[in-house]
């Protein structure tokens, strides 16, 4: 049995898409993205939202 995340980091979601961590804050800060703050530094990203964010901004990969 395989467990997947419901959240992203801001890393995996950076390696994913091969830019770096800041472009993926740049696209959470302006809405593009959509992202949950967990305290003053942690910023988690829901897996299904990034998946749609991404397709509608023409970033989507196979295999993810």
């Amino acid at each position: 049995m395989t467990t997947e995340a419901a959240y992203l980091t801001a890393a995996k979601a950076a390696a994913y898409l091969d830019v770096t961590r800041d472009k993926i804050y740049e696209l959470c800060r302006q809405g593009q993205i959509p992202s949950t703050k967990l305290g003053h530094r942690t910023l988690r990203i829901p897996k299904d939202g990034f998946l749609d964010a991404i397709e509608k901004l023409g970033l989507r990969r196979e295999g993810f």
